[in-house]
């Protein structure tokens, strides 16, 4: 595994059974990639005083294990559009490698809709990228989503969500359209497109659909509401969020850290979760999907391929 900031405790990384489940060496080395981005978001977030929280998964696991879900392998925080608008103006100088922060300004094409810190010494790719041959950073991970307000009426809603996945659609098509893999440069159409990513990138030319996506999220920011939601990755009309929730937060154990979690967590995990309480074993959010190294930059799993 690579180096870390952080100091990780004695035995973190022994296999160990959580829940009746087995969590590896190998995943709790991915545990250890994660809990150093965390400390180092913290350390930005503290310094200026940028409020954030956990979100979804990871608040269940925070309250309910103290740390990870032992069959989860990802960590998931939420901020205000003001406050990630604050982070992106200081991440530049604060994040230095192998600390890359991910937005679709400072890693054009990625086109992910929220922001993620990543470990660029490590490998984090998701499967459906690695087919597309994707450039773009893919260490491992923390995701920082970002909330807007939504509309409190249902059919208001739901136009409004409808508009966001029209949007969201052709941004990825986008994205998708000038990148190929292998195979199809073997085609007139893969190295037409191969051209043409490298016109786009040499260029600079911006997604305009990914602009005008996120100009959209917000058009209901100016207004209060009484539900806000996380809108490019989840903009489901029956999953949203009090926007009370994230006004106050209590720190609770995770894993060595300590994480922020709504006040009202037990409210929160039940609107996401139902019967929170009882452990109900799940795929991860990535494991079967994403392919991981600890000790292998994504750069190095690409050109070894």
């Amino acid at each position: 595994m690579i180096q870390l900031s952080i100091d990780l405790p004695e035995h973190f990384l022994d296999e160990e059974v959580r829940c009746g489940y087995t969590v590896t060496k190998q995943m709790k080395e991915i545990w250890a990639v994660e809990l150093d981005l965390l400390s180092q978001l913290q350390r930005v977030f503290e310094k200026y005083n940028i409020q954030y929280f956990s979100y979804a998964g990871t608040t269940l696991g925070a309250v309910r294990h103290n740390g990870f879900i032992p069959w989860d392998d990802d960590i998931d925080l939420i901020i205000s559009r003001e406050n990630f608008t604050k982070l992106c103006k200081v991440a530049k100088k604060e994040f230095k490698y192998p600390y890359f922060f991910q937005t679709e300004e400072t890693d054009p094409g990625c086109c992910i809709g929220l922001a993620k810190l990543r470990n660029s010494a490590t490998t984090g790719i998701i499967k459906s990228h690695e087919k597309r041959n994707f450039t773009f950073n893919q260490g491992i991970f923390v995701d920082i989503f970002v909330y807007d307000n939504i509309p409190d009426d249902f059919t208001e809603r739901d136009i409004f969500f409808k508009e966001i996945e029209k949007l969201k659609a052709k941004s990825l098509k986008f994205r998708n359209i000038f990148h190929c893999d292998k195979n199809e440069l073997k085609s007139v159409k893969g190295r037409i497109k191969w051209i043409f990513e490298k016109f786009i990138k040499a260029f600079h030319i911006n997604n305009p659909y990914y602009k005008k996506l996120s100009e959209f999220c917000q058009k209901f920011n100016s207004v209060k509401t009484e539900y806000v939601q996380d809108l490019f990755i989840f903009p489901k009309i029956w999953k949203c969020s009090k926007a009370n929730f994230y006004k106050e937060s209590i720190l609770i154990p995770f894993e060595f850290l300590k994480l922020p979690v709504p006040k009202q967590y037990d409210e929160y995990l039940q609107e996401l979760f139902g019967d929170w309480r009882t452990p109900k074993q799940l795929p991860p959010d990535h494991g079967s999907e994403t392919i991981f190294y600890t000790s292998k930059s994504y750069k190095e799993y690409l050109r070894g391929k």
